[in-house]
């Protein structure tokens, strides 16, 4: 892994926030299962495990989900495993039928995409013997989840937005892990600037036919707007009810 210069900031503020909440998820022996996309959040969560790996002794990998929605998807799949090549881990690549569950289910491609991507990385996790699944969430997804509930008048456990860890599913021993639900969108992206680290942005996380796409580019801003640290008020009531 190439040693980046990252400026003190990083090293004093967002690497301690990752550092802290990672630390409380991931011990050592641990044998972690890295869900990367390619996209700016995925990418530096999986330098950040890196980093972290040799700090605390534990095996870690990358799987990347082709959802089969664009033409040039295989193009993302082989940047992300050069990626998981440069950081000396394994990787797995898999292709879900996305298109195919949202017909089936009447269901919403996000939706979707999300069931099938749990699915399968719980299967791989097993068949690996995996005990942990980190995602690359943070804490403008977290404002996002949270306020997409309240829009849809969806459940009260909703408002508290998505658990920095929970068991992948139901009954199993497989923990979903988020250490990041803490970090800004703009911590990461100084990051991956800083250190030249290349990345994709995906266009469905723009297209405003999407809801969470629209929340993003219009609601966030101008939430914060309003109050400077409201996203973080937003998230903040998940820890106030308990949700760790």
């Amino acid at each position: 892994m190439k040693n980046f210069k990252f400026p003190r900031r990083f090293w004093g503020t967002t690497w301690r926030k990752f550092r802290q909440a990672a630390g409380g998820f991931i011990a050592p022996g641990d044998r972690v299962l890295a869900l990367v996309s390619g996209g700016p959040d995925s990418t530096a969560l999986a330098h950040w495990l890196a980093l972290l790996s040799r700090q605390i002794s534990f095996q870690w990998g990358i799987v990347h989900f082709d959802h089969g929605l664009r033409d040039d998807s295989h193009q993302q799949a082989q940047a992300v495993r050069r990626l998981a090549g440069s950081l000396g881990t394994f990787f797995y690549l898999r292709k879900l039928p996305v298109a195919g569950l949202v017909k089936k289910r009447k269901t919403s491609i996000e939706h979707a995409a999300r069931l099938l991507r749990y699915r399968e990385a719980a299967r791989l996790a097993r068949r690996l013997n995996i005990n942990k699944v980190a995602t690359a969430h943070t804490l403008e997804e977290q404002a996002e989840s949270i306020l997409i509930n309240i829009l849809r008048g969806g459940s009260a456990a909703g408002l508290l937005g998505a658990r920095a860890a929970r068991p992948i599913f139901y009954g199993s021993k497989i923990k979903l892990i988020r250490p990041m639900v803490h970090i800004r969108k703009k911590e990461v992206l100084e990051f991956l600037d800083a250190g030249g680290i290349p990345y994709f942005r995906d266009p469905m996380n723009s297209d405003p036919r999407f809801l969470r796409a629209r929340v993003r580019a219009e609601l966030l801003p101008k939430l914060t707007e309003l109050h400077p640290k409201a996203l973080q008020h937003i998230t903040g009531l998940a820890e106030k009810f308990g949700v760790k």
